[in-house]
C-alpha cells in the first residue's frame, strides 16, 4: 500500500521538503508488518457554509508482536505525469504527515483506526 492513509515508526522532525512517510510500516501479517484494510469510503458533508471530507482507514496488528506507530501521513498518487503536471504526481504527493506527540502501541492482535477530517469554510464568500 503506497496511497491513502499511511502509518510508520519514523519520528524525525516534519520538513517542508518531505514527500514520503520516515519510516512506513509495510502492509502484511509479518514481524513490524501491520494489514491495511482498504480505506473507507469518503463521507463528505456540507454545513453552515463549511464542507467536510471524512478519510479512515483501520489498521490490523497480526505480526506476532506490539508495533509504536510514531507517525501517520496522506499519500495521494495520481497515476499520471505529463509535461503540464507537477512532477512528483506520478511517485506520490504527501499531502500531511504528523508526528505523534503520544507514539501508540498497538499490540500483537488489536486494532488501529486512523481517521482524517478535512474541512474548507466557505463562509466568506457570499
Amino acid at each position: 500500500v503506497t496511497q491513502g492513509i499511511l502509518i510508520g515508526t519514523g519520528d524525525t522532525a516534519f520538513s517542508v521538503e518531505q514527500y514520503d512517510m520516515a519510516t512506513i510500516i509495510a502492509t502484511g501479517n509479518s514481524a513490524n508488518q501491520m494489514a491495511y484494510q482498504a480505506m473507507s469510503a469518503i463521507t463528505n458533508t456540507y454545513s453552515l457554509k463549511t464542507w467536510t471530507a471524512t478519510l479512515s482507514r483501520i489498521f490490523n496488528n497480526n505480526s506476532g508482536g506490539s508495533i509504536t506507530v510514531k507517525e501517520i501521513g496522506l499519500m495521494w498518487k495520481s497515476g499520471q505525469s505529463n509535461e503540464n503536471m507537477f512532477s512528483l504526481l506520478s511517485e506520490g504527493v504527501l499531502m500531511e504527515r504528523s508526528v505523534l506527540s503520544l507514539p501508540v502501541a498497538v499490540a500483537n492482535g488489536a486494532q488501529l483506526t486512523v481517521t482524517y477530517n478535512i474541512s474548507m469554510d466557505f463562509s466568506a464568500i457570499d
